[in-house]
């Protein structure tokens, strides 16, 4: 690799400045595991000249909650954080399980969530995960601050809606329903280590009659980006949670996918397995968001 400028600004309007004064060549710097080997490999071009490192932006934490109960990820909070936060394992069950499996535990220790969203690959195991929160991207550049939607967030493959000098500065995620429960799985050749065939995500919550109020489902690795799959959604809304009516959304899901065939996995291998792991993830989604309302009654 050629000889790499490593800034540290202690600000976000000034590492958003220094993005803007040579975007083309310019990078954030937070954990580094994605940035760093890909581009080792020749994979990002043109190769950074510029690391704009954010390890010396002071923070309100790296795993905080708002007053209004919702939570907020910072940029440098790693896998190995969330993965070992409790409230995190017990209100978001399916981020805790993504964080869970990326990677390695050296990689866990050192990667972020919020590197792993921006990083918009269409395998990316959070981003897959975060989608089914109804969660937000909190941007900032060198004079503001404003929210994106994750469902907005991924425009392509490896790219997203950020311009020119913006940052991600934490995720947040709103409070989940007091009856309402996720789930998360990958489907690969291996359990880890390598880029997932098909990635799932659900976050199901229950109404007074344990009916489905709300459903998110979110798939990776089945279209050039992470997405959620609403027309699935809607077809779950006001039933009851019978596998039925999970195999009827994954139905809808797998026609709604995009699939590439590749080395991993043909695209009707994606499809068939769409159809036939989702009522699982919806299931045990559903199963905890069950056991969420027996505990708060």
């Amino acid at each position: 690799m050629a000889p790499v400028e490593l800034l540290t600004p202690t600000s976000w309007s000034e590492a958003a400045l220094l993005l803007q004064e040579s975007p083309e060549t310019s990078a954030v710097l937070a954990g580094g595991t994605d940035l760093m080997s890909r581009t080792f490999m020749g994979k990002v071009s043109p190769a950074p000249r510029r690391l704009v490192s954010l390890r010396a932006i002071p923070s309100m934490g790296t795993i905080w909650r708002a007053d209004d109960g919702s939570l907020h990820l910072h940029a440098r909070t790693t896998l190995a954080q969330i993965a070992a936060d409790p409230a995190v394992r017990e209100t978001y069950p399916a981020l805790h399980e993504a964080c869970t499996r990326i990677g390695s535990p050296q990689i866990r220790a050192r990667a972020t969530l919020v590197g792993n969203v921006c990083s918009a690959s269409p395998a990316a195991d959070g981003a897959v995960a975060a989608l089914c929160f109804g969660g937000t991207a909190e941007v900032v550049d060198d004079h503001s601050a404003f929210d994106v939607p994750l469902v907005s967030f991924f425009t392509g493959p490896r790219t997203t809606c950020l311009k020119p000098g913006q940052i991600v500065r934490a995720l947040r995620f709103p409070p989940p329903s007091p009856r309402s429960g996720s789930a998360f799985r990958r489907v690969g050749t291996r359990r880890a280590m390598d880029c997932a065939a098909v990635i799932l995500a659900a976050s199901v919550a229950l109404d007074a009659a344990g009916r489905i109020e709300s459903a998110e489902i979110a798939l990776g690795s089945v279209a050039p980006t992470p997405i959620r799959v609403t027309e699935a959604e809607t077809r779950l809304l006001g039933q009851a949670p019978l596998p039925a009516g999970f195999a009827e959304a994954a139905r809808i899901a797998s026609a709604t996918c995009d699939p590439i065939s590749d080395i991993r996995a043909s695209a009707e291998y994606r499809r068939q397995v769409v159809r036939g792991v989702l009522p699982l993830v919806l299931q045990q989604a559903a199963e905890r968001a069950m056991a969420a309302e027996r505990q708060g009654s």
